[in-house]
């Protein structure tokens, strides 16, 4: 099992009830098989930037931390490319430091 922060289940049912997908906290651990990707989930229905939250006003440094919304209201990409996303995408972004030895070059 896992470790979640953020908006309870009770948030995602009301999305669901008004005819919109959320995401499911309580099957996504039900299915999550990874050795560390994912087992600790920030989650909340609306964020302006998974990538922001998780790399600058978090600066975590630990492997596998997943951040997820619903919705991003300024998400950005590479080469500064920002965006809306529209409601029933499904965002997110991770931690992951590839190890050099792993790596096949």
């Amino acid at each position: 099992a896992g470790t979640a922060w953020g908006e309870d289940e009770e948030e995602g049912a009301a999305a669901r009830e008004k005819g919109r997908q959320a995401f499911n906290i309580s099957s996504f651990f039900s299915l999550l098989s990874t050795q560390n990707l994912g087992h600790i989930m920030l989650y909340n229905a609306t964020l302006s930037s998974t990538q922001t939250l998780l790399y600058e006003d978090l600066n975590l440094e630990h492997d596998g931390v997943l951040v997820v919304a619903d919705r991003q209201s300024n998400a950005r990409g590479r080469g500064n490319n920002s965006w809306d996303s529209p409601e029933g995408c499904l965002v997110f972004s991770f931690t992951f430091r590839a190890r050099a030895s792993l790596l096949p070059f």
